[in-house]
Formats: C-alpha cells, sequence, structure tokens
C-alpha cells in the first residue's frame, strides 16, 4: 500500500500486515434442530406434621432455586410434593418412610427413588447427592466411595 504511511511503520512490515482486507460474505450458520429434553420431575413423597418432609422440602426447593442461577442437571426441575394421607396407595408405600423424593421424566410414569440423605445435610450437598443419582449407572459413585456426613 503505496503512499498510505504503513508501508514505513516498522511494526506493520515485520509482521506482515498489508492493509485492511476486504470484507468476505458471511456465513450462514446451519441450526440444526436439537431435541428438547425431557422435563425433570422430583417427586416427595409427605404428610402434614412430619419435620423431616418439611426440612427436606425446604432444601429440595433452595437446590432447584439455586440451579436456576448456576447450570446444571437440574436446572428447570420442578417439584412436586404429594400427601401420602390422600391416596390409599401412597400411604401404604410410604407410611413408614417418608420422605421419600423420586425422580420422574416426562413421558414414563415410571419413578426412581433417589436415596435418603441425612435431615443433617446442607444444600450443596443435596444438590450433589441429587445429581450424582443422575449420572448414569457405569459412572455413578458406589455408598462406598460417597463423602461422609457431618453429624
Amino acid at each position: 500500500m503505496q503512499g498510505s504511511g504503513l508501508d514505513k511503520n516498522p511494526l506493520h512490515l515485520a509482521s506482515g500486515y498489508s492493509g485492511p482486507k476486504a470484507k468476505q460474505p458471511a456465513r450462514r450458520r446451519r441450526v440444526l434442530s436439537q431435541r428438547p429434553e425431557a422435563q425433570l420431575r422430583l417427586c416427595l413423597y409427605s404428610k402434614p406434621g412430619c419435620h423431616l418432609c418439611e426440612g427436606l422440602e425446604a432444601k429440595v426447593k433452595a437446590v432447584l432455586e439455586r440451579a436456576e442461577f448456576l447450570p446444571s442437571k437440574l436446572s428447570g426441575a420442578q417439584l412436586e410434593v404429594r400427601d401420602i394421607t390422600t391416596q390409599s396407595e401412597w400411604l401404604a408405600a410410604y407410611e413408614y418412610s417418608i420422605p421419600v423424593l423420586t425422580r420422574i421424566e416426562d413421558g414414563s410414569s415410571q419413578e426412581k427413588k433417589i436415596p435418603r440423605s441425612s435431615p443433617k445435610t446442607t444444600v450443596e450437598r443435596l444438590a450433589r447427592h441429587i445429581e450424582d443419582f443422575f449420572r448414569s449407572p457405569y459412572t455413578r459413585r458406589q455408598p462406598s466411595q460417597m463423602p461422609l456426613i457431618a453429624a
């Protein structure tokens, strides 16, 4: 580029800069249709007056609220609280084992129980505990590898 002053600048000469390039036509991006992921639902079986149930419900709500701001496997998940006293099947199944937290995926009526965590666990540990459950069975940590919960 004669007469532009760029040919005299030693920095431009050393770097091989030859001036502004002509604009290239913008490339079109092909948008692949993405399959929407199944909506994740958590279900908490509970009954009125159960302090363990109320504590777990508050912590799960805090985990889901946190997942809205910090992307994780639980982002977009919903919590459904079921009162076991309203249906005899639930009462027979969970009367002596509440609170019970399960996972339900859309398109499936099958529920998977999430192993119970300590009532003294923190929200962060509960989040990790639930996320560990969502890993494939081949990568899920065994109970002997789970971190101990301090009392």
